[in-house]
């Protein structure tokens, strides 16, 4: 354990020392009480808000552990190891889209366009990587991991919905933050935190794993829910937008699932490494095609406009 902390402590003094050879800002304390108050009035909420996060990424765990035992959390964790590949993803967009978003706050067609664009992005690299892992749960898990791991498929299958709804919120998101409306992000939260309890004790009561799984998702979905609402009183014409940008990503996703699972059942027995990555790759090909088909003369033009 103490490797570990020294190993942050060394990391933040390399990070701190090493930053001041490569830019030439030197920070000094200089004390403005209505600076002070501006920061103090957003900091509070998001310090806040990450208490709640941390009881939702957490507080699920805890449940599982108490009432279905250790070896069930065990299997729980392995298949929240899908939110957590795209939680990742989100904590990228979240930190280069900030900073974007807050400079043309006042600028609400620059702000629509930026989002959409990062919506974009963000469908086009997580709607193919979800389809494939919920096409291939049961091939991934035996092959990675073995047959006794098995049960993790269904509530990996369940957590592949909610790793799609990561796209939007981590694209959503930044933007309240953007505008100096974190209380909007606490909000939603707070909201995302609740439903969840209120639908994980009956949940894990009646189907178990899955159940936890379910619910964590159904609160993930209402989350969004929630952002789009919230984010139309901001930008009043972003629905038909955020419509337009899924479409294609989405038909894309399910011609590649049908070609997948085609090829899933006529050809029986993918029990090998090499065979899963080469029905990957195949599937991400059979998306790009699609995807193209769908946007393939937007694309073209946006590039001549480039």
């Amino acid at each position: 354990v103490w490797a570990l902390v020294i190993a942050y402590i060394i990391e933040s003094l390399v990070g701190t020392v090493g930053s001041y050879f490569v830019h030439p800002f030197r920070p000094r304390f200089d004390f403005d009480p209505a600076c002070w108050r501006r920061l103090f009035r957003f900091a509070k909420f998001i310090f806040i808000q990450g208490i709640v996060i941390y009881f939702i990424s957490k507080g699920d765990d805890i449940v599982v552990g108490k009432m279905l035992g250790v070896q069930a959390l065990g299997f729980y964790t392995l298949a929240y190891m899908i939110v957590n590949i795209f939680s990742s993803l989100g904590g990228i967009i979240w930190e280069v889209t900030f900073p974007a978003y807050s400079k043309v706050q006042d600028d609400k067609s620059e702000l629509e366009a930026n989002y959409l664009r990062t919506l974009r992005g963000a469908l086009f690299l997580t709607l193919p990587a979800t389809g494939l892992l919920f096409c291939l749960a049961p091939e991934i898990v035996e092959v990675v991991y073995g047959p006794k791991w098995l049960p993790v498929v269904v509530p990996m299958r369940i957590f592949c919905f909610l790793g799609g709804f990561v796209a939007l919120t981590s694209s959503t998101d930044p933007v309240f933050l953007g505008i100096g409306r974190p209380d909007i992000s606490l909000k939603i939260s707070l909201c995302e935190s609740i439903s969840i309890g209120v639908l994980i004790f009956p949940l894990i009561k009646y189907l178990g794993i899955p159940g936890v799984a379910l619910a964590v998702t159904l609160a993930g979905l209402f989350n969004a829910g929630l952002q789009i609402y919230f984010l139309k009183g901001i930008l009043p014409g972003i629905g038909k937008g955020i419509l337009k940008n899924l479409a294609p990503p989405l038909a894309s996703v399910s011609g590649m699932v049908l070609v997948v699972g085609a090829m899933r059942w006529f050809w029986d027995g993918l029990r090998s490494l090499g065979m899963l990555v080469g029905i990957f790759l195949l599937g991400f090909i059979v998306y790009l095609a699609c995807y193209y088909g769908f946007e393939g003369r937007k694309m073209l033009s946006r590039g001549q406009k480039g």
